[in-house]
């Protein structure tokens, strides 16, 4: 920088576009307009450092709040889950049964949005599994299109369920992600 500044003033003054005196106080605003751009770029990389470490410890303490509150609406969804499972083998009237239906599905649907979040908190921490297993396409489709028939049935909404043939029965993938 300073054989490049020098060499500027050189051609300035061989030209007699500025003067001696010119030329030094050219040069002196120069040498501090760049060490107060060196001193701005310093303090703005310190600042971004800073800000850096904050945000991911801010990421970390959210992720930790989400995995707890998580786990800890889990344990009763399981309770239900499992109580609504237990009710279900008992005699019940067309509309508890209904009721019953009711509630699981809603239950399972709320299981389903805690592990997302457990997912996304998974994800952030780099600690997500993708499972590479081969299972029954169909049979899961048929599975999801009996836990939303109730509801269908309910509102007097029609959904039917077309497999095309191309589509393969047996497939290699994450059944709980896809």
């Amino acid at each position: 920088v300073g054989g490049l500044l020098n060499f500027i003033i050189y051609i300035l003054q061989d030209k007699n576009i500025i003067a001696t005196q010119e030329a030094t106080f050219f040069t002196t605003n120069i040498v501090l307009i760049l060490a107060l751009g060196l001193l701005i770029m310093d303090k703005l990389f310190f600042d971004f450092a800073s800000l850096s470490k904050k945000a991911e410890a801010a990421l970390r303490v959210k992720s930790q709040f989400l995995s707890m509150v998580s786990h800890e609406m889990r344990t009763p969804m399981n309770a239900i889950i499992g109580m609504t499972d237990l009710l279900a083998k008992t005699p019940l009237s067309k509309t508890q049964i209904e009721y019953l239906d009711s509630i699981q599905v809603s239950g399972n649907s709320l299981i389903t949005i805690i592990d997302d979040i457990l997912d996304i908190t998974r994800i952030q921490e780099g600690k997500i599994r993708i499972e590479h297993k081969t299972f029954d396409l169909y049979a899961l489709l048929k599975q999801i299109h009996r836990t939303f028939q109730k509801t269908i049935d309910d509102k007097a909404i029609q959904l039917e369920l077309y497999i095309h043939p191309n589509v393969p029965q047996y497939i290699k993938s994450d059944p709980a992600r896809i």
